[in-house]
């Protein structure tokens, strides 16, 4: 028997490979695209949250960076007590 197939022998076994596994490989593709998509939105979602919390956290300092001596004014303390919550 001959090592060497000939293309049409060998067409047909990619044939009936393609036949026995291209659902499998099809599926897995579908899988790793939603996953590699699914992973970037989530990335995207935290990115965005600590930016949100950022911008709240340097909204506090500022409210509650008094100078020395001062007091907070009752809109200042309802506005830190509504960004500390």
């Amino acid at each position: 028997m001959s090592v060497h197939l000939s293309e049409e022998e060998q067409l047909e076994v990619l044939k009936r490979w393609w036949k026995d596994y291209g659902k499998t490989v099809i599926a897995t593709i579908v899988i790793a695209v939603v996953a590699y998509f699914g992973y970037t939105a989530w990335q995207d979602q935290k990115r965005q949250k600590a930016e949100k919390a950022s911008e709240v956290y340097e909204q506090l300092l500022k409210l509650v960076n008094v100078e020395p001596g001062k007091t907070m004014n009752d809109a200042d303390k309802a506005t830190a007590a509504h960004l500390a919550s």
